[in-house]
Order: structure tokens, then C-alpha cells, then sequence
């Protein structure tokens, strides 16, 4: 008999290969795994199989029964529901009927309660205007003279801030009412009196605004203030306010960030107490600015300083306060008009900015001048002026035809070279102090101006009387140099190097440092190129005239000490008579040539 199948057995949807499949099965569980010795058993796997098509039929059987109870089942459960369903939307629209109703009667209800409260009020409004008014003679009676009271009474009576509100409610009523009455001889006293009474009220409220501001009472502020609103003396609070603010910073001792700080804290109390918070916020950034950063100012740049120092400290302080300006119009939600600041800067620094450019123009005159000076003193050379005249060429011409020895200059002058790049170093940093300093702080419509002046400065000190100069005192050296008498000092060499050294940092400064300040400026930018390209040329001719005589003069020299010692070699024919070489040594002859040539020849 085949295995009994189970009857929970669930089985996949029915493809095409499933009847193989499930023979194969069936044949492996009565016949095992097949070999090629396995015996075929017909009648025994015709029995399985049919044991298992009986099987499958009760299977199938049982299958439909419960489907045919559960479809049975599912359409019980739908007709339950949808009865449930009808009867909850007839309950649904019972209850909306029913809300409907009761919306209606409340509304019918309020609008007879605030019918109610509209006849209670006009019946109770003339009860209580007659109580406020009787209340305000009697209070006015007491001023009149009949009811004892006095200003001092009415003021130090009152020990807390609520009564003092509640008293200067009252005399802001009994004010309206004195100026209805006329100015007689029956009421002008009490009126008076009164006036007094406000006034004396009013200062003791500013003492508490001011106290419950030192003690942070934020609440209490704001009371005061709307009390004293319609008041003359409303302003002041805002003045209490800034003056307190201004008082917590030290101009000796400012700090920027603190300032912002505190600030943007006064600015959400300033907002919280006052109607126009930004007057009263402008108020106290313009205190801020006439009083501790004006006298900040002062203290950082005073006169007894020296020029270096107060442009130094006047450049650091005007980028302190510029930056704080734009950290000011970023963090504050008041300041919506940037201007506003700016012109409080402006106004800052404008009596240091007047003669700003007199003064950085003879501070810039003194430290170049100083910086040649210096130098000149310490290589023991004494500067005169160069004198080209045609009179002056024609006796350097005759000077070095004759080979005589210029008498207004020592030969130390000409036998060591006047250029130093430590120098055009020197003079080029404090060209490029001047030009930062001129670009923060002149005026927009004079930097081009300005930027002319550092680049005349920069031309004419660090070209014309230092690179010009000790290229043309190496020029005069040249000329009036004899090769007969010794050998010719080739320092021109030397010249050429350092000479274009300094140039290649003269234009990497005009480029970095005066063309951002001269570029609104087309014809500055174009005379200033054209001037590089007339040094360049004019230097370049320079040197190939000293290069040219350099050599002119070596090969001179050479000739003379070859010739000299040829003479030499006459009375004694003797000597190299077989070798047929001249007597002496060859690169001795030219000892007097730079290091570097004398390799390179060797080589």
C-alpha cells in the first residue's frame, strides 16, 4: 500500500512539469534510486500510483467542501456589514441633524448675551464715567487747597513702582483736565500744583526706570514706559537707557566684540520697551560713537606720536572700526539703512583724515630720502648731483681721451658699486605701506591722485637717485680708466646684476601695489606704462654702453700686457726661442676679469 498523503498538504499552482515531477517522486519512493540494476516493478508502481490518484481525490474533495464553507461564510460576514454600515450612516446623519440644531441655539445665545452685555455696559458706562469723574474732583479737590494733600505727600507715599503707576494714571487724567479748565484765579493754583505733582512723579519714575535697568527688570521697564508715553518726559527713558549702555564700555580698554555683543542685547530690550525702537537705537550708536570710540581714538592716536606710529595706529584703528561697522549692519535687525553707520564713521575719522595725505607724503619723503642717506653715509660716499650738460660730456670725453682722473670725485666712487638690493628692498616695503594705507583711507575720487604721487616717489627715489644714479657713476668710472697704467675694474658687471634685480621688483611692486589704486584712472595707467618702457629702454642702452667699454677696456689691457711682454722677450731671444710661445702666463693677463668669466673661458 503507498504512504498515505497528508491532508494539510498545501500545493504550489500547477505548471507544466508538475505531473512529471510528481511521478518521479512516486517512482523513487517504491523503486529507490534507480541504477542499472534496479529491477522494474509494473504491478507494484501501478498500485502505488493508483493508491495516490485515490489519495489526491479524497484530497480534492475535502479541499472543495471548505472552500464551498468558506465562501458560504464570507458572504454571511458581507451581509453583516453592509447592514452594519447602513446603520451607521443613519446614526451619522442623525447626529449631524442634531449638531446642526445646537450650533443654531448657541449662536442664537450668544447673540443674545452680547445683546446683554451691550444694554449692561451703556447702563453701567454712564455709573462708571460718573465714578471716574467724581473720583477725579475729589482728587483735584486736594490741590485746590480744601483737601490737605501736597506733591511731596503724593510722591513719597508711594513705595513701590505699581502704586506710582497707579498715581500717574490718575494725574495723567487730572492733567487733561486742567488744560479744560481756564486759567482764572479760581483754578490756576491747583493747576500749578498739579504741574508740580507731574513733574515730581514723573522723575521719580525715571529713577525707578533707571534703578529696575541697573537690576534687569524688564517687565517694570516696560510699564514705566507706557505710562510715561503721552508724557514730555518719555524721551528720557531712552535717554537712561543709552546712557546706562554707554557706561558698561571703557574707551581705554575697548574690546569690538564685547561691543557687538552688548549691542545686540540692547537692541532686543530696546525693541521690547519702545515704540520706535530705531531712534532710540540710532541714539545710542551715535553716543557710542561721539563718546568712547572718539575718545578710544584719541588715546591711539595722539599728537605727540611720531608720523610712523600715527599712520600705523590710524590704519589698524580705521580697519578695527570698519569691520566693526559691517559686523553692526549684519547682526542688527534695526539697522536696515547701512548708510546710517557709515556716515557716524565718516564723521569719526574725518579730522584725522583732513591733512591724512600731506602727512603720509612727508613720511613717505622722510624714510626714502633717510634709507639713501643711510647707505651713502656707510659705503663713505658723498652724493652730488650728476651734471650732464654737453659741457660736462665733453670734458668726461677729454677725461677719458687723455685718461685724467675726475677732481670733484675720489676714486673710491668708482671702484665699488653704489646699488643695494637690501636698500630697494627697504625703500619698496615702506612704498607698499603707503599705497595699502592710501587705498583704505583716502577718498575714492583721490586714489587714482594719490597712487600717481607713491608711484613718483617710488620712481624717482628708488630709480632716479639710487638705480640711475649708481649706474651712471659706474658709466663715469668706465670712461676715465687707463689700461696702461693698471688693470680696469670691471664692477659694471656687478652693477648690471643688481641693477636689474631692483628693477624686476620696481615693476612687480607697480603691479601689485599702485595699478589696483590707478586702475580707474586710464591715462595714469598708460603714462605709468609708458614710463616702464622708457627705463627698461633707457637702462638697457646704458648697459650695452658699459658692457661695450667693459670690453673694449679688457681687450686694451690685454693687448698692453701682451705687447709688454713681447718687448721683454726681445732682449732675451734666447728664452722660448725653440717653443715659439710668447713668455708668461696667459691667464695671469687676465686676472683682472670677474671670477665667473675666467671659469667659463677656462672651460
Amino acid at each position: 500500500m503507498c504512504p498515505a498523503i497528508n491532508p494539510d498538504l498545501s500545493f504550489p499552482s500547477v505548471k507544466s512539469n508538475y505531473g512529471v515531477a510528481l511521478l518521479d517522486r512516486l517512482t523513487k519512493s517504491v523503486l529507490g534510486i534507480p541504477t542499472p540494476e534496479t529491477e522494474l516493478k509494473p504491478q507494484k508502481l501501478k498500485e502505488h500510483f493508483e493508491g495516490a490518484l485515490y489519495e489526491l481525490f479524497l484530497l480534492k474533495s475535502r479541499l472543495q467542501e471548505k472552500c464551498s464553507q468558506m465562501e458560504v461564510k464570507c458572504r454571511e460576514d458581507e451581509r453583516s456589514f453592509r447592514s452594519a454600515i447602513e446603520r451607521l450612516k443613519k446614526d451619522l446623519t442623525d447626529l449631524s441633524q442634531q449638531f446642526c440644531k445646537l450650533d443654531t441655539e448657541v449662536h442664537m445665545v450668544s447673540g443674545k448675551l452680547v445683546h446683554l452685555g451691550d444694554q449692561l455696559e451703556r447702563k453701567n458706562l454712564p455709573r462708571k464715567r460718573i465714578e471716574e469723574a467724581r473720583d477725579l474732583i475729589l482728587e483735584f479737590y486736594k490741590f485746590w487747597g480744601f483737601g490737605g494733600g501736597s506733591v511731596t505727600n503724593v510722591v513719597s507715599t508711594q513705595s513701590d513702582e505699581a502704586q506710582l503707576l497707579e498715581a500717574a494714571t490718575r494725574f495723567k487724567n487730572l492733567s487733561s483736565l486742567c488744560l479744560e479748565l481756564p486759567d482764572d484765579e479760581r483754578f490756576l493754583n491747583a493747576k500749578q500744583r498739579v504741574t508740580v505733582a507731574c513733574q515730581h512723579l514723573d522723575t521719580a519714575l525715571l529713577e525707578r526706570f533707571r534703578a529696575n535697568f541697573l537690576a534687569g527688570n524688564v517687565e517694570t521697564m516696560k510699564s514705566i514706559a507706557d505710562v510715561l508715553l503721552l508724557s514730555k518726559n518719555y524721551s528720557q527713558c531712552a535717554e537712561i537707557l543709552v546712557e546706562e549702555t554707554v557706561k558698561t564700555i571703557n574707551p581705554n580698554k575697548i574690546s569690538f566684540k564685547d561691543i557687538t555683543k552688548c549691542l545686540v542685547s540692547s537692541e532686543k530690550l530696546i525693541m521690547t520697551l519702545f515704540l520706535r525702537p530705531d531712534s532710540v537705537l540710532m541714539q545710542l550708536m551715535h553716543s557710542l560713537f561721539t563718546t568712547k570710540l572718539k575718545v578710544y581714538l584719541s588715546n591711539h592716536m595722539k599728537e605727540e606720536l611720531n608720523a610712523q606710529a600715527f599712520l600705523t595706529n590710524l590704519y589698524n584703528e580705521y580697519r578695527n572700526v570698519e569691520k566693526l561697522v559691517v559686523e553692526l549692519s549684519n547682526e542688527l535687525t534695526l539697522i536696515t539703512d547701512p548708510m546710517q553707520l557709515s556716515k557716524l564713521f565718516r564723521e569719526l575719522f574725518a579730522p584725522y583724515l583732513v591733512d591724512y595725505m600731506k602727512q603720509e607724503s612727508d613720511w613717505l619723503t622722510e624714510r626714502l630720502t633717510g634709507h639713501l642717506e643711510h647707505y651713502y653715509q656707510s659705503q663713505r660716499h658723498q652724493k652730488r648731483a650728476l651734471n650732464v650738460s654737453g659741457l660736462a660730456e665733453l670734458r668726461r670725453d677729454l677725461q677719458a681721451k687723455f685718461h685724467i682722473t675726475g677732481g670733484d670725485r675720489s676714486q673710491n666712487d668708482y671702484d665699488i658699486s653704489l646699488l643695494s638690493e637690501e636698500v630697494a628692498v627697504n625703500i619698496i616695503e615702506d612704498i607698499r605701506r603707503a599705497a595699502k594705507r592710501c587705498l583704505l583711507l583716502s577718498q575714492p575720487t583721490a586714489i587714482p591722485d594719490n597712487g600717481k604721487f607713491i608711484f613718483n616717489c617710488l620712481y624717482h627715489y628708488l630709480i632716479v637717485e639710487h638705480v640711475d644714479y649708481g649706474v651712471t657713476i659706474g658709466l663715469h668710472g668706465l670712461n676715465i680708466a687707463d689700461p696702461r697704467s693698471s688693470n680696469p675694474n670691471l664692477v659694471f658687471f656687478s652693477i648690471i646684476h643688481e641693477a636689474t634685480s631692483i628693477f624686476h621688483f620696481f615693476e612687480k611692486t607697480i603691479d601689485e601695489s599702485i595699478l589696483p589704486m590707478i586702475i580707474t584712472n586710464p591715462s595714469y595707467a598708460s603714462e605709468i606704462s609708458v614710463k616702464r618702457n622708457e627705463l627698461k629702454q633707457d637702462l638697457e642702452g646704458k648697459f650695452c654702453t658699459g658692457l661695450e667699454k667693459c670690453l673694449n677696456l679688457a681687450i686694451s689691457r690685454v693687448q698692453y700686457l701682451l705687447s709688454s711682454e713681447q718687448r721683454k722677450t726681445d732682449f732675451r731671444p734666447d728664452i722660448n726661442a725653440n717653443s715659439g710661445i710668447i713668455a708668461g702666463n696667459p691667464p695671469s693677463l687676465v686676472s683682472f676679469l670677474p671670477s665667473g668669466l675666467f671659469m667659463n673661458y677656462s672651460k
